[in-house]
């Protein structure tokens, strides 16, 4: 009774999937700008704090919903006043093809949700207010090629304003409580292509 107690809510896996990620923890610390990056080298001396799986909430009054995103790893670096957001994506396509799965898969829209999350339970603490936000992605590719993509900030400015537009869309289905269309169709009854 107590084993079957102890395995609710665990999810059950293949041995492909545990062996694919036993491969990945074993590529990731074996690779120094990775680990770095992600905070495994962090020390008594360096200050730098990291947390792993961490739940981030904002409610901003901008609008009618919150934001909240689990954040795979968030790394503190009190020398560099830096806030490390990185997020760990398996893809299907070779590094070198990983923008492309960027824009497929809406994970700019990603990476600006957990900047606002930062931004809002962090950069207005004190402690933290003239730090700086990285973003990268740690990308495993099917060759089980991995590597440290970092976001620029020209690049992460230009998915801030797309996400703010995709915000301001869905605060106006929540305002209109209307959900049965899409934004355009909401607004406009009628699109001419």
């Amino acid at each position: 009774y107590n084993m079957l107690r102890s395995s609710e809510s665990k999810i059950i896996i293949s041995q492909e999937t545990y062996d694919f990620c036993k491969q990945v923890v074993e590529k990731i610390t074996t690779n120094p700008m990775v680990m770095d990056a992600m905070g495994y080298f962090a020390d008594m001396f360096n200050g730098i704090t990291k947390f792993n799986e961490i739940e981030l909430v904002a409610i901003t009054g901008e609008y009618k919903f919150g934001l909240r995103g689990f954040i795979d790893n968030l790394v503190f670096d009190p020398t560099l006043k830096v806030i490390r957001v990185n997020d760990v994506k398996k893809t299907s396509k070779a590094l070198s093809n990983f923008e492309d799965s960027i824009d497929y898969f809406n994970y700019w829209l990603q990476a600006s949700i957990y900047r606002i999350l930062v931004e809002n339970t962090y950069k207005s603490m004190e402690e933290y207010k003239d730090w700086d936000i990285e973003f990268r992605f740690i990308v495993i590719d099917p060759y089980m090629q991995i590597a440290p993509i970092k976001v620029s900030e020209s690049t992460m400015d230009e998915w801030m304003i797309k996400t703010k537009e995709v915000l301001r869309k869905a605060n106006y289905h929540f305002q209109e409580r209307s959900f049965e269309l899409p934004y355009e169709f909401l607004l406009n009854k009628e699109l001419t292509i």
